[in-house]
């Protein structure tokens, strides 16, 4: 609920946005930092649904990799045609890759852990 109401304050203030601009993109960078912090444990199922309502503030696709590690932070794993944030329960939880063309961002997808 803190991470929710951190979110909307960053949004009221103009801090969250679609990613035109890289000045606008430091409010999503704290933001999905604080996300970062619950990625595993209990509070994962929550940061995996406060991840996506942040993607759909600042969509990367058509964003660089470079771009989205800057924005996102580092993600869990790494290929050449994807990266991998994971949000891990312990008992499940879910995993958002990032597919890429030519390092740029061209798909989001989201799976469940089993």
């Amino acid at each position: 609920m803190k991470l929710l109401k951190r979110m909307l304050a960053l949004s009221a203030a103009g801090l969250i946005c679609g990613g035109v601009n890289p000045a606008a993109a430091h409010g999503s960078e704290a933001a999905f930092q604080e996300v970062a912090a619950h990625r595993k444990g209990g509070k994962a199922e929550a940061a995996s649904a406060d991840f996506g309502k942040l993607l759909q503030r600042w969509n990367p696709v058509g964003k660089s990799l470079r771009e989205v590690k800057q924005v996102i932070g580092t993600p869990d794993w790494e290929r050449q045609d994807a990266i991998g944030y994971r949000f891990d329960t312990g008992w499940g939880g879910w995993e958002w890759t990032f597919v890429l063309k030519d390092q740029v961002v061209r798909q989001v997808q989201r799976t469940g852990l089993d």
